[in-house]
Formats: C-alpha cells, structure tokens, sequence
C-alpha cells in the first residue's frame, strides 16, 4: 500500500511532473485516485493526524485532503469534500511556523486550502502566503500563479 508521507512527498514532488499539477489529465487523475484513495480515507478518517508532528507531515496531509481529491474525484462535488480539514492542517502548519522550512515550490500547497476557502479572511490570508512567496522567490512565484491560473 503506497500511503506513507514519504512516499506521497515523492510521488508529487519528485515522480510527477509539475505540468501534471493543475491541469486535467484522465490518466494521471486515474493514477492518483489508484495509488492515494485508501489514503486518502484514512486522512479523511483522521487516521493520519499523527503526521502533522513535522512540516513534511503536514504538507502529505494537505496533498491527501485539498490537491489529490480534485484528481481523484474530477467533477464530483467529492473533490472538495475535506477541504476544511486541509485547511484546518495548513492554518495549523502556518501557526506552528512548519510551512517555513519548507521549500517554496513545497509551500505553495500548504497554501493553496487558503486559497480553495470560501471564507474571505482565508482568502485574504492566502494573498499575505503567496505574496511572501513572493519576496524569497519572485520568479518561482509568478510561475506559480501562472500555474494555477491566478
């Protein structure tokens, strides 16, 4: 069973092309949904809330409850079903200061449940994240909006 942070970490970040990231891609959503649904059940279930103990604990449950449902679930109103836990995991790693040392391509997706709340103070907060981003990165930053089309 492939649902340990360490292999989700490096199934997104190192085996997966970034291009993949935002865009549709049946197979790739397939790929997903293949290799992280039981992990994702298990975040869900709050099976794996011992990983927030870390900043990369914290960024696989953020993968696994914001990033992977909108693969897995495409077009389903299920991609957007543990939102609020993601993004309790993001406020939780932004206030435990987790997100820091991370590296910048990395804490986009602590970011992005910010981002994907419809509460205006998370949006607005999302605006302060990536707008620090902004500040160690400027080019990774801008590529990023690209990216995910902001």
């Amino acid at each position: 069973m492939r649902d340990s942070r360490h292999d989700i970490l490096h199934f997104w970040f190192e085996e997966t092309d970034p291009s993949l990231w935002f865009q549709h891609n049946d197979a790739f959503d397939t790929l997903v949904r293949e290799r992280y649904l039981l992990a994702h059940e298990m975040a869900r279930d709050g099976l794996c809330d011992t990983w927030k103990n870390n900043a990369e604990g914290c960024l696989a449950l953020c993968l696994l409850l914001n990033q992977f449902p909108r693969n897995m679930f495409r077009g389903q109103k299920r991609a957007y079903e543990t939102d609020g836990k993601a993004l309790l995991v993001s406020k939780y790693t932004v206030a435990k200061g987790f997100d820091q040392v991370l590296p910048v391509v990395k804490r986009r997706f602590i970011y992005l449940p910010y981002e994907h709340s419809e509460h205006l103070s998370d949006q607005k907060k999302s605006v302060e994240l990536f707008g620090r981003l902004r500040k160690v990165d400027p080019l990774g930053y801008e590529r990023a909006l690209k990216d995910m089309h902001i």
